[in-house]
């Protein structure tokens, strides 16, 4: 399975500090003059192939792509109603082949009753996103990038070190708690956590004198709590030799029922 190799993560609540991170990184470490840059996004707001060309900055070429899981669900969203024609249309974009897929458009539309206005704006807005995302759906073979170990991974899989840490369980976060979450989930991740955390071990003191919090907080997460032992659960129970109907009977059932059966609030 394709691996991805020395991979850098960069997250922050204000995309464009992000954005200016990454660039910093990427200009640091990279010469990009006789590079060949392939990018891949969902290509919302932010993340249009304008803003790759500026991280891409001084590279021998840029090849952008449109991310394929988002593409995907896109024509199933907007084909659901004609679900037999979702994989030909997927197909035809796969092949590169622009009458296949100006072809399934009109079978598809061929298919909706006069009074389906609904469904026909679903069938314009998915003609208008395949148009205007046509130059990024281009296969990397056909744009001369043949090198077998090339590869274009899904951007989702990515998400997940965030999101199951951050939005399981109905978490609230402030502002300043969620940014201190995501540090120390991406410096983890780009395995720089005891640099970030000692970053102002070598400011000098004036500097660290700002972050007044900053040293009994790295106390606090660094302290290991005392170990207390603990007996466990202990469970009553009344002794036998009562009838079950006798109310001794009925509160001893009661109480035992009480015991072993969770209460959830």
């Amino acid at each position: 399975r394709t691996e991805m190799i020395a991979p850098h993560f960069v997250s922050h609540l204000n995309r464009q500090q992000a954005q200016k991170e990454i660039m910093n990184y990427i200009q640091a470490h990279y010469d990009l003059t006789n590079t060949v840059v392939v990018s891949n996004s969902d290509g919302g707001s932010g993340y249009e192939k304008a803003v790759f060309d500026e991280l891409s900055l001084g590279c021998l070429r840029h090849e952008h792509f449109r991310d394929r899981y988002h593409v995907h669900r896109k024509i199933k969203e907007r084909l659901s109603f004609v679900p037999q024609l979702q994989n030909r249309m997927i197909q035809a974009i796969q092949h590169y082949h622009w009458p296949e897929v100006q072809l399934v458009l009109d079978t598809s539309e061929s298919l909706i009753e006069e009074k389906e206005a609904e469904t026909l704006e679903q069938l314009r807005l998915l003609h208008h996103y395949l148009q205007r995302n046509w130059p990024y759906l281009k296969p990397r073979k056909a744009r001369g990038i043949v090198d077998p170990k090339a590869c274009i991974g899904t951007i989702e899989s990515t998400h997940r070190k965030m999101t199951y840490r951050m939005k399981r369980q109905g978490r609230l976060w402030t502002k300043t708690g969620a940014q201190a979450m995501i540090r120390v989930i991406d410096s983890l991740r780009n395995q720089e956590f005891d640099g970030w955390l000692n970053q102002y071990e070598a400011l000098p003191n004036d500097v660290v004198a700002q972050e007044k919090r900053w040293k009994a907080m790295k106390r606090w997460v660094q302290k290991k709590p005392n170990f207390q032992t603990h007996e466990g659960a202990l469970k009553g129970q009344i002794g036998e030799g009562k009838a079950k109907s006798a109310p001794l009977g009925q509160f001893a059932k009661g109480l035992e029922q009480l015991i072993t059966t969770p209460n959830y609030i």
